[in-house]
């Protein structure tokens, strides 16, 4: 922010993002035993893409489930899906 006095826009733009904070949604604890592929993928040295199809072939045959979980990335929290052998 510059020194010096304040103006219209830059009290508009503090207003904007108190109000934007203050209707944040809040990142979920992920339990434990839930992974993400980029996770499984970097523990059993498999290709994302490879994983994806091999995952979907285990929850469509009921071995794994599939769940979203909020959690925050690099600039912002968003929802995730995560992993779990059954």
């Amino acid at each position: 922010m510059k020194k010096g006095k304040l103006t219209a826009e830059m009290l508009e733009q503090s207003a904007w993002a108190a109000a934007l904070s203050a209707i944040a949604v809040p990142v979920e604890a992920v339990p434990p035993g839930w992974f993400t592929v980029q996770q499984l993928s970097k523990q059993t040295k498999t290709p994302v893409a490879t994983l994806q199809k091999k995952l979907k072939h285990l929850i469509d045959g009921g071995q794994a489930e599939r769940q979203m979980f909020r959690i925050q990335l690099q600039t912002n929290a968003r929802p995730v899906p995560h992993y779990k052998l059954k």
